[in-house]
């Protein structure tokens, strides 16, 4: 392929990124499912419509309504970090009080981590707070998590999870959110 194409194709795509901007989709299925879907793109109308073709004849349709499926979530800042701090274990008591100190809201323990849950305004703040008690953070990031999450039998996992691998196949598509436990 010629240098120019090639030069061309790049300054396409760094342009196009340039005028990128987060949206979300909001779809309703069965069995009363709902889906935020995270996109970054330039073009909304281009990942609507892929997100359209990839959940034709499941179920699942966009709401007609904005906002009616986003209640369904509430945003918050996770943190997940190891749980020890250098080689010490880290008990979920001192977890806890680790946590209040650096006003995360909620704390679990997840057998190797802990997570943190936090007001997404206070994401950075915590986060720093966590590392300067010595915790090693794996990750942090804003998430949407179902605030009266249900539950799907095993047939309805599967047809769920098959929908969301398609979705999550489209190159604009962040993350897809489902208000599952």
């Amino acid at each position: 392929m010629p240098k120019a194409s090639i030069n061309a194709i790049t300054e396409k795509c760094q342009k196009s990124m340039e005028n990128a901007k987060e949206y979300f989709l909001e779809y309703r299925g069965l069995d009363g499912v709902c889906l935020l879907i995270q996109l970054y793109t330039d073009n909304p109308k281009r990942g609507k419509g892929f997100v359209n073709v990839a959940v034709k004849r499941t179920g699942v349709s966009e709401t007609k309504n904005t906002g009616s499926v986003r209640h369904v979530f509430e945003e918050k800042g996770l943190i997940l970090a190891a749980a020890k701090i250098g080689n010490k274990k880290i008990s979920l008591a001192d977890a806890e009080e680790h946590a209040i100190e650096a006003e995360a809201e909620e704390v679990e323990h997840l057998g190797d981590n802990i997570q943190f849950l936090c007001d997404p305004k206070e994401l950075h703040s915590v986060k720093t707070r966590l590392q300067e008690f010595g915790y090693d953070i794996e990750s942090s990031e804003l998430e949407f998590l179902p605030r009266s999450p249900i539950e799907l039998d095993e047939n309805g996992m599967q047809a769920l999870a098959a929908i969301i691998e398609r979705i999550e196949d489209i190159e604009d598509v962040l993350k897809v959110y489902p208000n599952i436990v």
